[in-house]
């Protein structure tokens, strides 16, 4: 009994991990998107081209640079939920914990709400979490580009309006990544009203 207390304590505690790290993505989202309401179309109406250009840089470095961060905060609220199921397949079995469970489904009535908050987690992890990974680092792909674009030398207009382009579709694809990262915020916030009722 007490080996069963122990890895439900654990289970509980990687979700309520999963949780804190989802809530601080989400803050530092909505951070992020607020630094991409600057327009990249207003470039160009400085009297100094090469400082305003410079300015330009140092700006989107500081973007790309929270956006990793964002990666890294989702990737540890992935982490999270992933042990946590690593638990509940290994705790799962009371008859024989060192046997790991085939599913949840093998569960027994006693473990009602670690199924419960499993099958929310997996739709979580699968539908959501997952998806708003890829949704970040292809955001981090086209600010890249447009990285590398503002910072070629002498850029002219079309290049200026290809990398505003590039811009603009990060910004889209981020908003994206937040409306999954939101919707996994609730789920798991859900599995943990399951589990501490």
């Amino acid at each position: 009994m007490a080996a069963a207390a122990a890895w439900r304590a654990r289970f509980v505690q990687r979700v309520e991990s999963a949780h804190e790290h989802l809530r601080d993505l989400n803050e530092h989202l909505v951070t992020l998107e607020a630094f991409f309401l600057f327009p990249l179309s207003e470039v160009g109406t400085e009297p100094d081209p090469e400082a305003e250009m410079a300015a330009l840089r140092v700006k989107l470095d500081l973007l790309m640079g929270s956006l990793r961060s964002a990666a890294q905060i989702l990737n540890l609220a992935i982490v999270h939920m992933q042990a946590a199921t690593i638990l509940a397949v290994h705790g799962g079995n009371t008859a024989s914990p060192w046997v790991p469970v085939t599913s949840i489904q093998s569960f027994g009535p006693h473990d009602a709400a670690v199924k419960a908050a499993m099958g929310i987690l997996e739709t979580s992890h699968d539908l959501m979490t997952l998806s708003a990974c890829k949704l970040v680092e292809w955001s981090r792909g086209h600010l890249s580009m447009a990285i590398a674009l503002v910072g070629s030398p002498g850029i002219p207009p079309d290049g200026m309006a290809f990398a505003k382009l590039e811009y603009d579709t990060a910004h889209t694809v981020l908003r994206d990544a937040m409306q999954r990262t939101q919707a996994a915020l609730a789920h798991v916030a859900i599995a943990l009203q399951v589990l501490t009722p």
